[in-house]
């Protein structure tokens, strides 16, 4: 291993070590283990992404979704026959 290849696997092993977990990329899917060698090239390997969580609000009657408000003002929309929807992306 160069400098240069040492630079780019730092942040990966850091991340390793701070309990973050890392994946490795086998045959385009990417695997986690518990352990690893970190002998392949850095690019194989990477800090698993975090999910995206959102909320919206969603009229069951119409089928539309409404603008985001201020937690004080979320009645307003459950007046009009909305509910709040939280999603969590899957990786």
């Amino acid at each position: 291993m160069n400098r240069d290849e040492a630079i780019t696997i730092l942040p990966i092993i850091q991340a390793f070590a701070e309990g973050k977990t890392v994946q490795i990329n086998e045959d385009g899917k990417w695997k986690t283990y518990d352990t690893y060698s970190f002998t392949f090239p850095a690019e194989l390997y990477r800090i698993k992404p975090e999910p995206i969580e959102l909320e919206f609000w969603y009229n069951d009657v119409n089928g539309a979704t409404c603008a985001v408000l201020p937690d004080d003002k979320e009645q307003v929309w459950v007046n009009f026959g909305c509910r709040k929807i939280k999603m969590r992306e899957i990786l």
